[in-house]
């Protein structure tokens, strides 16, 4: 049986703004956090446990300065699989997520 896999990366476009000012912000670090701890989840709870599968957030990136929230974020890892139709599930699952928290906090 072979697995198979792929790779996925969320751009997220917020609004900066200095840090001393948040309210200012659409905050895509906030909406990033909130897919990484939302995706975390999705292999124990949404996966047979009979079925394979793994789903790691490897790469976070946003910002370069102390006191600027930034205007966009990245959220990028892989995704592995035996079953073709797990591996479109978590697809979905990425999409679904990544969606709803973006509504909720651009």
């Amino acid at each position: 049986m072979m697995a198979g896999g792929g790779f996925f990366d969320v751009t997220l476009t917020g609004r900066g703004a200095h840090g001393a000012e948040p309210q200012s912000s659409a905050d895509p670090i906030v909406a990033a956090a909130q897919i990484v701890s939302a995706l975390q989840s999705v292999v124990a709870r949404n996966v047979d446990p009979q079925d394979t599968a793994v789903l790691s957030v490897t790469r976070l990136l946003a910002g370069d300065a102390y006191n600027v929230i930034p205007d966009g974020a990245i959220v990028g890892g892989t995704v592995r699989a035996f079953q073709p139709a797990t591996l479109e599930y978590l697809d979905k699952r990425i999409s679904e997520i990544t969606v709803t928290s973006h509504k909720v906090w651009a």
